[in-house]
C-alpha cells in the first residue's frame, strides 16, 4: 500500500495542503487500468492495424490509430457531406420600414422556391399606401452562465477570439500553471467539487486590486454565486480551470 499526493496546482498551499491530506494509492487503481487499456490499444490497433494497411495497400507506410482514425473518418464523412451537398436557391421579400422616426428592415418568414413568387408579393406591397404591424412577440430570456473551463472549451474559445492554435493555448496555460497562476491545464472536466466551491469567494477576493476585475470584485459582496458547476460526480481527474491565489505581477512573451 501506499499514498499519492494528488494536486491540481502547484501554488505553496496546494502542496502542503495535498501533503497533509495525501490519498490512498489504491483510490486511483482506475486511472492505471484505463492507461493500460490505452496501452493496449495503441499497440494493437496502432502497430498492428499500421503494419498491415501497409502491407496491403503497397503503397508505402500509413497510420491507423485507436483515436486518430475514427476522427479521420468523421472529417472524411463531414468533407464529403459538404462536397456533394447541392444547394438551393430560395427568395424572401424585404421591406424597409419606418415608425416614430425609427428605421427598421422586415423580412418575410416565408421562403420562395420562385423569384416569380416572390416579385407577386413584393408588388402586392408596393400597392398598398402603408403597411402596419399586426403583433408584436416579447419575451424574457434567462440565460444560464456558462460552465467553467476545461481545456478543449478554453482552446475553442481562444481559437475564436483571438486565432489561436490548440497548441499555443496550450502552450500558454502550461506556462501559466507552471508560474502558480492557474491549476491544471490538461483536465477535461468543467465542474468543481462542493470542498473547491468553498474557496472560490476567496479566489475572487485576490482579484480585488486587479486593474480589470477589481471594481466588478466589489459589488460581489452580497452576491449568491451560481453553483451550476458544482457536481462532485462530474469531476474526473482534475476539477475544471481556475486561477489561483497568486496575483499576477506582469507580462511576459
Amino acid at each position: 500500500p501506499f499514498e499519492r499526493l494528488w494536486i491540481s496546482s502547484l501554488t505553496d498551499k496546494a502542496i502542503k495542503e495535498g501533503l497533509q491530506n495525501l490519498k490512498p494509492g489504491s483510490d486511483y487503481d482506475n486511472l492505471y487500468y484505463a492507461a493500460k487499456a490505452r496501452s493496449k490499444a495503441d499497440w494493437e490497433v496502432g502497430i498492428n492495424a499500421s503494419q498491415a494497411l501497409s502491407i496491403a495497400a503497397g503503397r508505402g507506410v500509413f497510420s491507423l490509430g485507436r483515436v486518430q482514425t475514427p476522427t479521420l473518418a468523421m472529417i472524411c464523412k463531414r468533407y464529403l457531406e459538404n462536397k456533394n451537398f447541392v444547394p438551393l436557391p430560395f427568395w424572401q421579400v424585404k421591406v424597409q420600414m419606418e415608425k416614430a422616426g425609427i428605421s427598421f428592415a422586415a423580412v418575410s418568414k416565408e421562403k420562395y422556391d420562385q423569384k416569380s413568387q416572390a416579385d407577386s408579393i413584393f408588388r402586392l406591397l408596393q400597392e398598398q399606401k402603408t403597411l402596419s404591424v399586426q403583433s408584436v412577440e416579447k419575451k424574457e430570456v434567462n440565460q444560464e452562465p456558462p460552465l467553467l473551463y476545461d481545456l478543449t472549451t478554453l482552446q475553442k474559445e481562444a481559437n475564436s477570439k483571438h486565432g489561436f492554435s490548440a497548441d499555443k493555448t496550450l502552450s500558454i496555460a502550461q506556462k501559466l500553471y507552471e508560474a502558480k497562476l492557474i491549476t491544471y491545464p490538461r483536465t477535461g472536466s468543467r465542474y468543481i467539487s462542493a470542498d473547491v466551491m468553498d474557496e472560490i469567494t476567496e479566489l475572487i477576493n485576490c482579484l480585488e486590486h486587479h486593474p480589470r476585475f477589481g471594481a466588478y470584485v466589489q459589488t460581489m459582496d452580497n452576491v449568491i454565486l451560481n453553483i451550476k458547476c458544482v457536481d462532485d460526480k462530474k469531476v474526473t481527474d482534475h476539477h475544471a480551470l481556475l486561477i489561483t491565489e497568486n496575483a499576477p505581477n506582469g507580462i511576459s512573451g
